[in-house]
């Protein structure tokens, strides 16, 4: 009969130490592949919104969604039709269409909220309602036309925005547009450079002061997706987004 070989303890101790060392060592690499795998998917997303904000202009005399018509529904419902999901209202039900939520972001939501919306979009061009034309942020049009865009591969429409549950406190969303920005409001080519960075705000989610802002939550906090009129999209920096690209073309 054959001597079966068995591990003495100290080589099984050794072997032991030698496999851990392996992991440590292979940690980064695979904490980097899968922050890489949710940076793509996360793009994606954007990709499909974007031809989906595409498809609704072609319907709709070349404007873009309403960012809110109040209290009924805002543009990531509107569009929700082109994406295959029938939720357009509030009252309809929440649209958990995984395409409007950046894996990256805050995935366990506060008790009693649900995450529906990770992205928030362009608070001039995705203007309000009708009913809310002339109104603050100062006098916005009735409806923004994608034709008067004559900066489409460099005007941001659709980026990542910080979670909250203040204006709505069964969802822990992104605000539907970027209201605080001040960049999103006033025309290119503005007042000061406009090939000044963005100032990157508050970069944290669940605070109401939060409410609207760009979340930079793509490489350790320093970057977010930007999906640009002309449908491509940027991963950028904080420091890379400039003023420009935030300033609507009048």
């Amino acid at each position: 009969m054959k001597n079966r070989v068995a591990f003495t303890l100290p080589q099984l101790l050794v072997a032991v130490a030698v496999g851990s060392l392996l992991i440590v060592a292979l940690l980064p690499t695979l904490q980097s592949d899968h922050a890489t795998l949710q940076r793509a998917i996360c793009t994606s997303n954007l990709r499909e919104i974007g031809v989906a904000i595409t498809m609704y202009a072609n319907d709709n005399n070349d404007c873009f969604p309403p960012g809110y018509v109040r209290g009924l529904s805002d543009w990531h419902l509107i569009i929700g039709p082109y994406l295959a999901s029938s939720h357009t209202t509030y009252s309809s039900g929440p649209s958990r269409n995984p395409v409007f939520i950046c894996p990256a972001a805050v995935l366990v939501p506060p008790a009693g909220t649900i995450i529906t919306l990770t992205y928030t979009a362009h608070r001039w061009m995705f203007v309000d309602s009708a009913s809310q034309c002339g109104q603050p942020p100062p006098n916005l049009p009735c409806r923004y036309l994608r034709s008067q865009v004559v900066r489409p591969g460099e005007v941001a429409m659709v980026f990542d925005g910080c979670q909250q549950s203040v204006t709505d406190n069964t969802t822990f969303n992104a605000l539907a547009c970027c209201d605080p920005i001040t960049d999103a409001r006033i025309a290119y080519p503005g007042p000061g450079n406009p090939n000044q960075p963005e100032p990157a705000g508050p970069n944290a989610d669940g605070s109401g002061s939060d409410a609207g802002f760009i979340r930079w939550r793509h490489s350790n906090n320093n970057g977010a997706n930007f999906l640009m009129v002309d449908g491509h999209v940027n991963s950028l920096l904080v420091g890379q987004l400039l003023r420009r690209n935030l300033r609507y073309d009048p």
